[in-house]
């Protein structure tokens, strides 16, 4: 019992940290201090990913990472913005886990000039997520690589 005990405190350790969203100056926030975040425009290793290629029209790769969000259990898309004069599209999308429920904001930004998709993803609660939120990434980043 107090095994639970003591993981339950490393789970909900980062309790209640507000989380920055957005583009701003073309770029998506940075990685907040701590585990539990991936982005591919961050220099850390520890939270870096790499980018997915933009081979499809801005507005075509923002649906279909749409699509590819609804599919995903205990995942709501919030957001899906264009930008005309840019023809920048930025979705934001919020992940629950299975057990525990907690909540991962995920972000992709579609940036027609760099011809790539950008992404973070942002655990709101806890830095002990042992691996879920990169490896749930992973596999989104997977899905969707040829598909943009």
């Amino acid at each position: 019992m107090r095994g639970l005990a003591v993981i339950a405190l490393l789970v909900l350790a980062g309790c209640g940290r507000v989380i920055e969203t957005g583009v701003k100056g073309g770029r998506l926030a940075p990685c907040p201090r701590g585990p539990g975040c991936v982005s591919t425009e961050a220099a850390d290793p520890a939270y870096r990913m790499e980018p997915i290629p933009l081979t499809r029209v801005p507005g075509q790769a923002a649906m279909r990472i749409v699509q590819k969000l609804m599919q995903l259990p205990r995942t709501e898309v919030l957001l899906n913005r264009a930008v005309a004069e840019t023809g920048e599209s930025y979705v934001q999308a919020r992940s629950k886990s299975m057990i525990l429920r907690l909540t991962d904001d995920l972000e992709f930004h579609v940036d027609p000039a760099s011809k790539l998709v950008q992404f973070r993803a942002v655990a709101h609660w806890g830095y002990l997520d042992l691996g879920s939120l990169r490896r749930r990434m992973v596999d989104l980043r997977r899905q969707l690589d040829g598909e943009l």
